[in-house]
């Protein structure tokens, strides 16, 4: 089973115990992709400190609440998606009395999904599938089209010598 990095983002260590809880014993089943999925947490309790773990390459799977002390959630989103270093990286935003104009700026950002409070187990294990499954494809889809572009040079070099 491959483990997901996944960063767990916001101010009250109960929802982060529970996002963590309903997480614990989820596994994702990717038809297009071989083998099970899991989960290993890290946890942030402001948005320097989810920053900083995402800016180091930390995390496979962020679940981050808007509001966060320091920096906000939005904030961390936009530095992130500004320095690249969300390409790699699924990003949910979770909101208390989340507005439309917030989803709509969170996902023109670059996250991938967006979740208000309250939610419920299922709520944020569809959200994480959706999030995850189109992250992993990405990754697949970045191997083949290197794998492509490996075997075309080969090619070439095999012909050019021939």
């Amino acid at each position: 089973m491959t483990l997901l990095r996944t960063l767990i983002a916001d101010e009250g260590k109960g929802m982060r115990a529970g996002i963590k809880r309903s997480l614990q014993d989820f596994q994702l089943m990717i038809p297009d992709l071989a083998g099970d999925f899991g989960f290993v947490f890290e946890e942030a309790a402001t948005g320097d400190e989810a920053g900083a773990i995402i800016g180091e390459g930390r995390a496979d799977l962020v679940l981050m609440s808007v509001k966060l002390p320091g920096k906000g959630g939005l904030d961390v989103l936009a530095e992130v998606t500004a320095s690249d270093g969300a390409n790699d990286t699924a990003i949910i935003m979770i909101a208390d009395a989340a507005s439309t104009e917030t989803a709509i700026a969170a996902t023109r950002q670059g996250a991938a999904d967006f979740l208000p409070k309250p939610f419920t187990a299922a709520d944020l294990r569809h959200a994480v599938r959706r999030a995850e499954k189109g992250l992993l494809l990405a990754r697949r889809a970045r191997e083949l089209e290197a794998e492509r572009k490996q075997v075309r040079f080969e090619f070439i070099r095999v012909l050019g010598h021939e």
